[in-house]
């Protein structure tokens, strides 16, 4: 056979681009990655087409990564029109997953199905439509197309979805033995041990959630992601920082690996857990050292000369330095955009923060948690119109931001406007009907400006939809005791507890709740629980935090297997910090 031919320059322009960003060099990756996507139509051949849909799938995927949805959709419902022949089985992956991230499930499913068409004997595309299907909830469906696929090609991914899907429905012992199953496919498959070793976590099984973390270190020859997630496993379950911190530094030494994001995680558990800017400091610049024009970490060390600690007095002008150096690495990136405003706002410089999120919402448009904060900021200096017409301008552009949905039904009932509250939930949880949050806030308004019986069929749905999430029964909770229904109020804090028992506020709640009965026998069993799930019964059962403005940070999509902790704030602080977690603001 003749040798292959030079790759195309599409191909060339994706390959230069995945170095860029691999050194955080974002804003070029992105530069590159449109001009090779650009070149849709340009070329005819097969390679030429892959080569051309690669670039469009990855540069939809660096859109996504940084908040703009609705334009990495863009970027592929536009390459897909450009050409008549049929694209690689990956475009069309990818392209499901981020319509079905942004809350559109028809087209997701049309595009798969489509796609399986085309590709009757690929595997993958018969997995991404059983994920599909199941954040739908067709579990019987996703449990039969998991199967279809592994008995096409047996793949280590298939058999972590599949596996997750059966512990959802509570069958652990079946997904244990999927999961062995994966193994014998793939030992090296990183992602694996992550899925694993979190399930065994949150069935409580912390030693089993170690010993696997330990395997899958011993079988890798990168793991800088299985360290950093074995890092956040210690911090959040196994409430051990120093433990995490130790895994982070090895994962800062896997220097085969892109490890910006475990440099990011040292540098903010410095911040966060030992209240130490002058440590965290010297990670973050030593970070960008190896990744100079990483926007994340520029944001990070932003932080940490913001924040003071003993003999370390915070640095503003550095930390706007850092800020600035941030948003020219990457216009694009609208958490630093963020992250700036939100630091100006809180040196009372309000409106060099409406400038910054003004200039920030000009380079990421779709962003909807942008447009969440910028909003809250002018609902809580008291201009209502203006924040409406922002939330509107945010829904337009980020129609599938639930959270944003939220933040402005918790505007409406601050002004009065329950009706329109009402239908901001309603529309929320028509796009994501699984999300507890939405849940929680629709059965709070019903239960303060509704009845009693709606908010008890709303806090019911919420629980069968999304069963972890811990405010639901806190909130359901209290709702039964202001009722006096104090039997159906223990029943469902003890639920809670099962459920999510690393959720501190529940603790709290139900310790005031048996106070209030002098049960003593409750309190000392839960005395017990926090001993177990906190380190010490004395230690009071959550982390610190030394300013909302570190929240900003949490950004999922680098941080790389939070471990699923869930501590969803009610504060409007985390409103206007575009926090994702919010829960039942104000209502």
């Amino acid at each position: 056979s003749s040798p292959p031919g030079p790759p195309s320059a599409a191909a060339v322009l994706r390959a230069w681009a995945a170095e860029e960003d691999r050194l955080g060099d974002t804003a070029k990756a992105r530069e590159l990655l449109k001009r090779a996507a650009a070149m849709f139509g340009a070329g005819t051949g097969s390679l030429a087409v892959a080569a051309q849909a690669d670039a469009a799938l990855q540069l939809a995927k660096l859109e996504a990564k940084k908040g703009a949805n609705e334009l990495a959709l863009e970027i592929l419902r536009s390459a897909a029109s450009k050409i008549s022949l049929r694209l690689p089985t990956a475009f069309y992956n990818g392209w499901a997953a981020l319509e079905m991230d942004g809350g559109f499930a028809d087209n997701a499913t049309k595009i798969l199905r489509k796609a399986i068409e085309l590709y009757p004997q690929d595997a993958s595309l018969l997995q991404t439509l059983g994920t599909v299907e199941n954040k739908l909830g067709n579990l019987d469906v996703a449990r039969d197309l998991f199967r279809k696929s592994i008995a096409m090609k047996p793949l280590a991914p298939t058999f972590v979805a599949w596996a997750l899907l059966e512990e959802q429905v509570g069958d652990v012992e079946n997904a244990r033995k999927i999961f062995d199953r994966a193994l014998l496919v793939d030992p090296l498959h990183s992602p694996l041990y992550n899925a694993w070793g979190m399930m065994e976590a949150r069935q409580g099984d912390l030693e089993n959630c170690r010993r696997i973390y330990d395997r899958g270190i011993a079988m890798s020859t990168h793991g800088a992601s299985l360290l950093q997630g074995y890092g956040q496993f210690e911090l959040n379950f196994g409430k051990d920082p120093v433990r995490a911190k130790e895994l982070f530094i090895l994962g800062t030494k896997r220097s085969r690996d892109e490890n910006s994001y475990v440099w990011h995680s040292l540098g903010m558990i410095e911040l966060r857990d030992f209240h130490n800017s002058g440590s965290a400091r010297d990670v973050f610049v030593e970070a960008l050292k190896r990744y100079p024009r990483n926007s994340q970490l520029l944001v990070g060390a932003g932080l940490a000369y913001s924040i003071g600690s003993p003999g370390k007095p915070p640095s503003i002008e550095r930390a706007r330095d850092y800020f600035k150096r941030a948003v020219i690495a990457d216009t694009s990136h609208a958490h630093a955009w963020q992250a700036w405003a939100v630091f100006e706002l809180r040196m009372n410089n309000k409106d060099n923060a409406r400038k910054l999120f003004q200039r920030g919402l000009k380079y990421c448009p779709s962003h909807g948690a942008l447009w969440q904060a910028f909003a809250v900021l002018e609902m809580l200096e008291g201009n209502f119109p203006r924040a409406r017409s922002l939330f509107e301008k945010g829904i337009e552009t980020s129609p599938g931001h639930v959270h944003l949905m939220q933040a402005w039904a918790c505007m409406e009932v601050r002004v009065g406007n329950i009706t329109r509250a009402r239908q901001l939930l309603i529309r929320g949880l028509e796009v994501n009907p699984n999300n507890g949050a939405l849940w929680n806030s629709s059965a709070l308004l019903e239960a303060k400006h509704g009845s009693l019986f709606n908010a008890r069929e709303k806090f019911s749905e919420g629980l069968f939809r999304d069963p972890d999430h811990a405010p639901l029964y806190r909130c359901f909770a209290q709702t039964e005791t202001k009722a006096g229904n104090y039997s159906r109020a223990r029943d469902l804090y003890r639920q809670g507890l099962e459920h999510c028992p690393y959720h501190a506020p529940l603790y709290h709640a139900y310790a005031e709740f048996e106070s209030i009965f002098g049960n003593v026998q409750a309190l000392a069993e839960l005395k017990k629980a926090t001993a177990r799930y906190f380190g010490s019964e004395d230690t009071e059962p959550q982390r610190a935090s030394i300013l909302s403005l570190e929240s900003l940070y949490e950004e999922g999509s680098n941080e790389k297997m939070r471990g699923g902790y869930d501590d969803s704030s009610t504060s409007m602080d985390d409103a206007l910090d575009g926090d994702e977690n919010i829960d039942a603001l104000d209502l």
